[in-house]
């Protein structure tokens, strides 16, 4: 398994993935220079995004297809695209969660107040339509 930088030709493997995983997949077009993916045997298993504003960053669209959960893919997925993100001058990273704040604070993310995250994250899709109110919102710095 290795993960490398999306491209367009993996627009269609990634949508599918994240509507599998029941997560919004609209806007990725948007934003494809900055999602990464996972692929075995020449096929996208995972998938993971960052929207960089400056020195913050929205972490988004994590997925891995379901016969190969459980592997740690996710985790490496995570950090490679936090990596990625601290070389772009991402300093501070935000995400948006209904059911994985476990999984994200085993990567050492914290759960904050909505109302303190930056206003250049609150005016994302993801945060101002994709993902309701009750959603966990979590910040991790990546200095």
């Amino acid at each position: 398994m290795n993960i490398r930088a999306a491209s367009n030709d993996d627009l269609k493997v990634i949508a599918a993935l994240l509507r599998e995983a029941h997560l919004p997949s609209g806007d990725i077009t948007s934003h494809i220079d900055h999602f990464l993916v996972a692929v075995e045997n020449g096929v996208a298993i995972g998938t993971v995004g960052v929207e960089v504003y400056g020195s913050v960053g929205l972490l988004r669209s994590l997925a891995v297809e379901p016969a190969f959960q459980g592997r740690g893919i996710g985790k490496m997925l995570c950090e490679s695209l936090m990596a990625r993100a601290a070389g772009l001058g991402v300093e501070e990273i935000y995400l948006l969660t209904m059911n994985a704040a476990g999984f994200f604070e085993r990567l050492g993310f914290n759960r904050v107040d909505r109302s303190g995250v930056p206003v250049e994250i609150q005016r994302t899709r993801e945060f101002s339509e994709f993902c309701p109110a009750s959603a966990v919102v979590m910040y991790r710095d990546i200095r």
